[in-house]
């Protein structure tokens, strides 16, 4: 998968696969089965950009899945001190993303499993303000051959993926340092004014 740059305690692709397979069989010995969509580190994972150690997803909530989610993370040692190999935190966070935004990754016996395309993954990564999802910002902005802002907005928008201007300028700026944001606007005024406007009628931050 290319250069993984490991976060002390990440798990490899295969430790998480081989999760994803116990989890299917304890389904189907308990008589139930799961849709989840995975997001976050782990498809940054995937990319080959840094390790992770969990999975973040959207998934229904239900005791017992969740406890032998739990029981998945013990058996393979996959459960951290602060969290669970498998998480559902994200859906407390961020809207479920619609049917045009994932796509299918595997599918198991009793486990389906689809993953948010990348542009939705960079849209929740634009929205956050850690200084992790910053990094992991630019890194996609490499995959998907991103150097304009105003081109970036017009795409995402495109998709109908809620990112305004503001979220995308704060992570050039960051990304690009120092007098970054004052050189665009001045080259680039009268067409942000215009986009800041649309963005405010449409509710969303503005600088």
């Amino acid at each position: 998968m290319g250069r993984q740059n490991h976060k002390h305690g990440a798990h490899t692709l295969e430790a998480f696969e081989q999760g994803f397979r116990r989890l299917d069989e304890l389904l189907g010995e308990n008589g139930l089965s799961l849709h989840i969509i995975v997001c976050g580190g782990y498809l940054v994972q995937r990319m080959g950009i840094r390790g992770t150690t969990d999975v973040d997803a959207f998934y229904t909530k239900n005791e017992k899945i969740e406890k032998l989610i739990h029981q998945v993370g013990v058996e393979l040692k996959l459960n951290t001190a602060y969290s669970t190999w498998l998480n559902r935190s994200v859906a407390t966070m961020s809207d479920w993303p619609d049917r045009k935004f994932h796509e299918r990754l595997y599918t198991f016996d009793n486990l389906i499993i689809d993953q948010v395309i990348t542009e939705y993954l960079l849209g929740m990564k634009l929205r956050s303000t850690r200084d992790q999802d910053v990094m992991d910002t630019g890194h996609l902005f490499e995959k998907l051959g991103v150097s304009d802002p105003i081109a970036l907005y017009n795409h995402l928008n495109e998709l109908s993926i809620d990112v305004g201007m503001s979220y995308i300028l704060t992570a050039f700026s960051e990304l690009n340092g120092e007098g970054w944001f004052g050189a665009y606007f001045r080259e680039n005024q009268q067409e942000l004014l215009k986009l800041f406007r649309l963005d405010d009628k449409k509710g969303r931050r503005s600088m």
